[in-house]
């Protein structure tokens, strides 16, 4: 199999529905998003509702496991004390940032993908529903019960929506980290050093909610998992000053380094909420309670005699290997993830599979059919989605077709086998490509696979049918 994978971008028009949800109007209209397009309205369905549609498909075709989350204050993010690229695609491919105190990991998303947009107008369709059945079941049992109506924005249209892949991107990822250990066969990575604090005095009690609560000097400490909320009385806001933002401390531990950076006040209680890094352990004994913050990484791996070309340690597992350098005699190190080549080309059949057979999407208790009636993909030098500003489509004499392929085909970053570029077109009888173009183009999806350095992804794509 080859290592060497092109860039791709997928344009593709499917047939559906304005299905992503915006606010309500009026009090019970829901609304959907709307934009303008050279002068007329139309319906789009977010680059968030894509990605969440392509995932879910990804999911259920290729058992894709959605990576581990995690609350800092009010942010909910991707964990990476549980997950990197080399367990889980879905960090890989899409991307993530994880923020812990003053520390930040990012990762760019490899694929890019666009709005997808109304090719027609919005007519300012509007459609009544209720609960009549429903409604009708409980009168059949003697309840007082009435319809709870509700208007809705619709369109159905025509849209479009691309894809770009950055596959340099794919299978490599790099951390900076404060420390490195590797001790019986398991790698330590330090994206935070852990602090911890005990706090004395500590009672544990429950409220009239039953409710189980700690409590110091007659204020509480509510836990909830990795969740802590604490009385604004046990805690001092210290403002930002030279190189430190601003932080919550306790107040009577002096010049702890205990310190918390993401945090959120609820004016009504009185309150503090931040997340630590393991669950508070309390010693009844002593009446002290230990809280900890921080983010360790912990991989289970084999470590390497030998070191890479420049120096870097270098370790092991099935997924792929770890590169780690060490940038200063006391720290940091630099963290080097790649992911195993045939996993890496793997990942890469997945989405394409996904995006040629259609997407898994329902919104608003209804299925939508993000399935292509027309597609074209392209190898290109530049992961731009090079298509999607020249194609649309247009009726003549009945019959639906696609235009603007052969200004798309024109385009300088369009990879070239010979004198044919590897570019490849699917249309159907509802949606037709004018036959110069298709002439022109990869007949056989397969071909065009092998062309872009993924020789195997029939094997993958059948498993999915």
């Amino acid at each position: 199999m080859s290592d060497t994978i092109k860039n791709v971008t997928v344009t593709i028009i499917f047939d559906g529905a304005a299905l992503n949800r915006d606010e309500k109007i009026g009090g019970n209209i829901l609304s959907i998003k709307k934009l303008n397009v050279n002068g007329e309205v139309r319906s789009f369905i977010g680059k968030p509702a894509i990605r969440h549609y392509l995932f879910q498909t990804l999911q259920c075709g290729f058992k894709w496991v959605p990576a581990k989350v995690t609350g800092q204050g009010q942010v909910v993010q991707f964990d990476l004390k549980q997950n990197d690229i080399l367990s889980n695609p879905e960090l890989d491919v899409f991307g993530y940032m994880f923020t812990i105190g003053r520390h930040a990991i990012t990762r760019k998303s490899p694929i890019g993908i666009t709005k997808a947009v109304a090719l027609s107008p919005y007519e300012a369709d509007l459609a009544f529903y209720a609960n009549h059945d429903l409604v009708a079941r409980g009168k059949q049992e003697g309840l007082n019960v009435n319809p709870s109506p509700v208007n809705k924005e619709e369109q159905h249209s025509f849209y479009k929506v691309s894809f770009s892949l950055d596959v340099e991107m794919i299978g490599k990822d790099i951390w900076i980290v404060e420390d490195c250990k590797y001790e019986d066969g398991k790698l330590s990575l330090l994206i935070a050093k852990p602090q911890s604090i005990e706090l004395d005095n500590v009672e544990e009690k429950k409220d009239e909610e039953d409710r189980p609560y700690y409590e110091v000097g007659g204020k509480k400490i509510y836990v909830d998992g990795l969740t802590l909320t604490v009385d604004e009385g046990l805690m001092k806001k210290n403002p930002p000053k030279r190189n430190v933002e601003e932080h919550l401390v306790f107040k009577d531990k002096g010049k702890s380094k205990f310190r918390i950076f993401d945090f959120s006040y609820d004016d009504e209680s009185k309150s503090y909420t931040f997340a630590v890094s393991k669950e508070p352990k309390y010693d009844p004994d002593k009446r002290k309670v230990t809280l900890e913050i921080g983010a360790i990484r912990e991989i289970e791996c084999t470590k390497e005699q030998k070191t890479s070309s420049s120096g870097e340690e270098i370790y092991s597992l099935t997924e792929g290997k770890i590169y780690i350098e060490q940038l200063k005699p006391s720290g940091p190190f630099r963290v080097k993830f790649e992911v195993e080549s045939k996993k890496r080309c793997e990942r890469v059949r997945n989405l394409l599979c996904a995006l040629k057979n259609g997407l898994y999407a329902q919104s608003s208790g209804e299925a939508n059919t993000i399935v292509p009636l027309f597609l074209i993909a392209g190898a290109v030098r530049v992961p731009s989605p090079i298509f999607h500003p020249y194609i649309d489509v247009r009726k003549d004499d009945g019959q639906w077709k696609v235009v603007g392929v052969g200004d798309a085909m024109k385009n300088s970053w369009l990879e070239k086998e010979g004198n044919q570029s590897i570019v490849y077109i699917q249309d159907c009888e509802r949606l037709r490509v004018d036959t110069v173009w298709k002439d022109q183009a990869i007949e056989d999806w397969d071909e065009f696979l092998k062309k872009l350095g993924l020789e195997h992804a029939q094997v993958e794509e059948n498993k999915a049918q």
